[in-house]
């Protein structure tokens, strides 16, 4: 079949027909190769995408940026052992939108999580977890209901009522007993960058994901029952 008579897919999103190809994570989470490094690893190769629209795809490069950059700060205030690589990468991604770096640090160091807009990051979050769903669900089933998310690195007042799912899952499959079958489960090209992994039901239903960012940074995104 040629590339033009090649069937469309249809938007991972919302379902309108396919225009384009969407990258989850965002490939701006990913640094770029650099000459001037002594890692040379290709963190963009092979890297994981989906159908997408125009509109669910290239409309939200500033909330990718944005949120990129503030999971990589909180990663390097979580870790001990953070690569230098990825400090070179914040370089980039500042001087890509200093805007963005002044947003982020202007009431630094006077709060724990930095200034950061969690609705903004939330709504990047969940973009992935439809990606991954979408993808686990071989492009045949969107994620339609609401989703619940919850980070421990980015813990504030308003996800209070959300640490209790939080606490289950972290002693239900990830120091406990599942931990081996989920070990097994992590999906992603460059783990180091980002893997996920899943929780199914006795129906083969996506109730849980959790996806772990630069080996430190965890979200967890819980689909309401549709």
């Amino acid at each position: 079949m040629s590339r033009n008579n090649k069937k469309k897919g249809y938007c991972y999103f919302c379902g309108t027909e396919e225009t384009t190809r969407e990258h989850f994570p965002p490939k701006c989470f990913f640094p770029e190769s650099n000459d001037d490094s002594n890692d040379m690893t290709d963190y963009r190769f092979n890297l994981m995408t989906v159908p997408s629209c125009a509109e669910h795809n290239n409309t939200r490069s500033l909330d990718d940026e944005y949120t990129a950059l503030s999971i990589i700060m909180i990663a390097k205030k979580c870790s001990d052992k953070f690569p230098r690589y990825i400090t070179k990468w914040i370089e980039v991604l500042i001087r890509s939108n200093f805007a963005l770096f002044k947003m982020l640090f202007d009431d630094f160091p006077k709060t724990p999580l930095l200034n950061i807009d969690r609705i903004r990051v939330d709504n990047v979050i969940e973009s992935i977890a439809r990606a991954i769903y979408y993808h686990e669900n071989k492009y045949k089933k969107r994620l339609r209901s609401n989703c619940k998310k919850y980070s421990p690195q980015f813990h504030s007042s308003h996800y209070l009522e959300l640490e209790k799912d939080y606490l289950e899952l972290e002693h239900g499959f990830i120091i406990g007993e599942m931990e081996n079958e989920l070990v097994s489960n992590k999906r992603g090209a460059n783990h180091e960058i980002f893997f996920y992994q899943t929780l199914k039901d006795e129906m083969n239903r996506i109730i849980a994901i959790r996806m772990v960012f630069y080996d430190s940074v965890t979200f967890f995104v819980f689909p309401e029952p549709s």
